[in-house]
Parts: structure tokens; sequence; C-alpha cells
């Protein structure tokens, strides 16, 4: 079975990425790991990030890089450990079956 990484390019999405990563906490089979790209937020989505972190179910890698979506999801990209990637916007949810 193909491993999948979840990648998020974000900036300013502390309004929404808590959700999101909540919904991605509902993927089955789950993902095999999810790797966060900011790039630069100054609204409190790395604090955001952080509250989530300890209950993932999945490894989380988060990153800063210099804003930019092609950029950030290079960088994520560089940084996932999955056989394929699944970008998704930060405002994004996906059903739970998405990686199966």
């Amino acid at each position: 079975m193909l491993r999948c990484s979840i990648v998020i390019p974000a900036l300013n999405e502390a309004a929404g990425i808590g959700q999101t990563l909540r919904n991605l906490a509902q993927i089955q089979p789950p993902p095999f790991d999810i790797v966060i790209v900011d790039g630069g937020s100054t609204d409190g989505t790395q604090e955001a990030i952080a509250q989530w972190i300890p209950h993932s179910p999945v490894p989380v890698t988060v990153i800063e890089q210099l804003p930019g979506r092609a950029v950030q999801m290079n960088a994520g990209a560089a940084a996932a450990c999955g056989d394929v990637f699944c970008f998704l916007h930060a405002d994004t949810w996906v059903p739970a079956d998405v990686v199966g």
C-alpha cells in the first residue's frame, strides 16, 4: 500500500486550520504524515497548529518558508515522507476515505 502524506501550505489561517486538522484526524486509514508549511503567519496560525499536534494520530512536521503557495508546496513535498502527496488548502475538509 502506498503511504500518503498530507501537505498544507498556510498563511494567516488561524481561524480555520484547527477545524481542518481535526477533520484530518478522522481519516481512515490515516495518512502516513502531515506537513504544514507556514509562510510567515502573524495571526496565531502557529499557535493553533501547536495546540492540535499533541492530539494528532500521525506525525506532524511544521516548517517555515517564504510565502507563496508553490514555494510552500515544494518545501512541503521535500519534507514529506510518503510515497504520494495530497496537497490541501488550510481551510479544506476532506472525506474520511480520502487516503484509502
